[in-house]
C-alpha cells in the first residue's frame, strides 16, 4: 500500500457498525506497522467501546455541539470546518479516509483544495438515510472533491450519479470473530432454545415487528424464548411492547453486551427484520458462528448474501405474518435449522478481514496516485 500515515475521521466512537469497521481498519494497519490516527468530532476521552490498538493515535476535537436553529448549524460547521482543517494539518497523514455522510462533508470541506486525498465512505443506503435537505445537497455538491469512495452495496454505488461512480469501490463490511471467548461461566446463562436479534434498537429495525410475530406463537412454542442485544433509542418503547403482550417471562433485553459472539454461540435462531440496512454485519457474524438466519429482503443487497432456503431465509419486509412463518418453520426443525447454519458458515469466509482490507488497499492506492480522479 502507498501511504503509511492514515488518517481515519469519525462523529464518535460510540457503538455502531461504522464504529466497528474503522476499529478493525486501524487496528490491522497498525499491526502491518502504519502510522494510524483516529480523529473524532465529540470530545469523548473515555475508551472506545471497540477496542483500539495502543499504537493508533486517538485525536478527539470536541467539535459536535446541538445547534438550535439552521443560522446556528451554519455557524456551528463553520466552526467545525476550521478546527478540522487545523487538526488535519497537524497529523501530516498522507491520506484520509471519512465515515458517514455529514463527516465526510465536513471533511471534504476542511480539506478543500488541498493535497491531502479524501476517501468518503457510506456504510448505509444513502437513498434511505434521513438526512435533511441542506446536507443532501451539500452531499452532492462535495463528494466530486473525494478520491474515493468506498460503499457497502451495489445499491449504495447506484445512487450516485454516473460520472461520480468512476470513484467508487464496493467494499463490503469485514466479519471478524474473536478466537479466545470467555467461558460459559464468566457470562450470564442464556435460556435456550432461543431467537436472537443484535443491533441497534431503531426504528427502521422494525423489532416491533419481530415481537408481534413471536406473540403469534407464544402458545405452539411455548418452550422459545427471544433474546435482544443492544441499545438505542426505542428500548423503553420496545419493552412496554414487550410487557403490553404479556411476554415479559419470554423475551430478554440484554442491553450492549461485551461478547455478542458469545450470545450469538449460544443461540438457536438469528434474526433482521430491518426496513434497510448498508451491509448486516450482524446478521454475517450470525451465519459465521453456524447459526440458521432469518432476513428481511430489506433491497436486493441481501440475496448476495443469503440463498433462500440454502443458507438461510429470506422474507418481506414489514410482513409480520411472513415473518411469523418462517419462524415457526425454523421453531418447528431442528435438521433444518442444522443445515442451514451448516451451509451459513461458508458464506461468511467472503468477507475475511484479510480480503476486505485488500479491497481497502486498492482504493487507497488508487487515491493517492492520482487515479481516484
Amino acid at each position: 500500500m502507498l501511504a503509511e500515515r492514515i488518517l481515519l475521521i469519525i462523529s464518535s466512537m460510540a457503538l455502531g457498525g461504522a464504529q466497528r469497521v474503522l476499529a478493525h481498519m486501524a487496528n490491522y494497519w497498525a499491526e502491518k506497522g502504519k502510522g494510524i490516527t483516529v480523529m473524532t468530532l465529540d470530545g469523548a476521552t473515555e475508551c472506545p467501546i471497540f477496542p483500539i490498538n495502543q499504537k493508533v493515535s486517538l485525536i478527539p476535537l470536541g467539535v459536535s455541539r446541538y445547534s438550535r436553529n439552521f443560522v446556528e448549524g451554519i455557524i456551528n460547521n463553520i466552526k467545525r470546518i476550521h478546527l478540522i482543517r487545523k487538526a488535519i494539518k497537524g497529523t501530516n497523514a498522507e491520506v484520509i479516509i471519512s465515515f458517514l455522510d455529514t463527516t465526510n462533508i465536513l471533511t471534504l470541506l476542511a480539506v478543500g483544495s488541498g493535497t491531502v486525498p479524501v476517501i468518503v465512505t457510506e456504510m448505509s443506503d444513502p437513498a434511505q438515510v434521513p438526512i435533511s435537505w441542506s446536507w443532501r445537497a451539500l452531499r452532492r455538491l462535495t463528494y466530486f472533491r473525494a478520491n474515493g469512495i468506498g460503499v457497502v452495496t451495489p445499491k449504495a454505488k447506484d445512487y450516485f450519479p454516473p460520472n461520480l461512480q468512476k470513484r467508487i469501490a464496493i467494499i463490503p463490511n469485514p466479519v471478524v470473530l474473536e478466537q479466545n471467548l470467555p467461558s460459559c461461566q464468566e457470562n450470564p446463562p442464556i435460556p435456550s432454545p432461543m431467537i436472537l436479534y443484535a443491533g441497534r434498537l431503531a426504528e427502521e429495525k422494525r423489532i416491533d415487528l419481530l415481537l408481534q410475530a413471536f406473540h403469534l406463537l407464544k402458545e405452539k412454542h411455548t418452550e422459545w424464548t427471544l433474546g435482544i442485544i443492544g441499545d438505542g433509542p426505542l428500548r423503553q418503547s420496545l419493552e412496554y411492547l414487550r410487557d403490553e403482550l404479556r411476554l415479559k417471562e419470554r423475551v430478554y433485553f440484554f442491553g450492549l453486551v461485551e461478547n455478542p459472539q458469545y450470545f450469538l454461540q449460544q443461540a438457536d435462531i438469528f434474526v433482521l427484520c430491518s426496513r434497510y440496512e448498508g451491509f448486516p454485519v450482524a446478521l454475517v457474524e450470525a451465519m459465521a458462528c453456524g447459526l440458521p438466519v432469518i432476513a428481511t429482503e430489506y433491497h436486493y443487497g441481501v440475496k448476495e448474501i443469503i440463498t433462500d432456503g440454502v443458507n438461510g431465509l429470506i422474507v418481506p419486509p414489514e410482513d409480520r405474518e411472513s415473518l411469523s412463518r418462517a419462524l415457526d418453520r425454523l421453531m418447528s426443525n431442528p435438521e433444518e435449522r442444522e443445515r442451514l447454519g451448516r451451509r451459513a458458515r461458508e458464506v461468511a469466509k467472503r468477507f475475511s478481514l484479510e480480503k476486505v482490507m485488500r479491497l481497502w488497499e486498492t482504493l487507497i492506492d488508487g487515491a493517492v496516485s492520482g487515479k481516484g480522479k
